[in-house]
């Protein structure tokens, strides 16, 4: 009688079911069902929910299934009622996951949140800090949502600007740390410009900087990035991030993103939030 009797999984990278606790709920090691922002929780988008749900069920007539009980597992998270949260966890018609179903529910939820896990990658290893792709394009200029470009990292310039940017951030009380290697479930690696907090231990302000004519992201800040505004994707091996009420090793809570652009020395800086 207790065959088919489902449970909730403790979060982490063996995890084969769902886990539903104090950050939110999370199907498998990486796919976001609720998550936590701001003290407050917030279900998965309704057309992601429908896609997760295709890879678990063949058919269902109700399309939004999953996106409803995810909604009132949310709500139920911002009372504070983590058990009755749980309960009604359970009653979600999914059972344990096959290999083969995580690998499915992670690709729909990076794709939803940007994230390709078929673009190639560059070689672990290889420094990614202010770096970008080559490539261009005719319409390079023209699309602000496709950035292009047709240079390469600019060394000094670069690393000047991330100087202002940091020592303007200190001057108007926030802890700062600059060029920080931050690894995600995945494997991908990428290196922050800056990771910033207004108080030690609070919400985290990524910022990556990028200078010269229409840079765009390299693969790997494209991989990273998306993880890192998730929560609980990426962590980072290095000791500066003690600074800002952290451990090295210790997987990050959801980071708010901002893009800085300088194109040149008379340039304005531009704040992209994303």
């Amino acid at each position: 009688m207790y065959d088919n009797m489902r449970r909730l999984h403790p979060r982490g990278a063996a995890s084969r079911g769902l886990c539903i606790d104090a950050n939110g709920a999370i199907l498998g090691p990486d796919c976001v069902l609720v998550s936590r922002s701001s003290g407050s929780f917030r279900a998965v988008e309704r057309d992601a929910a429908a896609s997760i749900q295709k890879c678990l069920v063949a058919a269902h007539d109700d399309r939004d299934w999953l996106f409803d009980r995810c909604q009132h597992i949310a709500d139920l998270l911002d009372k504070g009622e983590l058990a009755l949260a749980q309960i009604y966890g359970l009653h979600i018609p999914i059972g344990d996951l096959d290999d083969r179903q995580v690998r499915r529910v992670a690709r729909v939820h990076f794709a939803k949140a940007g994230f390709n896990p078929d673009e190639p990658r560059i070689p672990k290893g290889d420094h990614g800090g202010g770096e970008w792709t080559g490539g261009g394009g005719s319409n390079a200029n023209t699309d602000p949502g496709n950035l292009l470009t047709d240079v390469a990292y600019q060394g000094f310039y670069h690393d000047q600007v991330v100087a202002q940017v940091a020592a303007y951030m200190r001057a108007k009380g926030l802890k700062v740390v600059t060029e920080v290697d931050l690894i995600a479930r995945n494997g991908a690696r990428a290196r922050a410009d800056i990771i910033a907090v207004k108080t030690v231990g609070g919400r985290l302000l990524l910022i990556e900087v990028k200078t010269g004519n229409a840079p765009r992201y390299t693969p790997r800040q494209g991989d990273v990035y998306p993880m890192a505004q998730i929560g609980d994707h990426v962590f980072t091996p290095s000791p500066k991030i003690v600074t800002l009420g952290f451990l090295p090793g210790q997987w990050l809570p959801p980071m708010d993103f901002v893009t800085i652009y300088k194109s040149g020395e008379k340039s304005d800086l531009e704040w992209l939030f994303h």
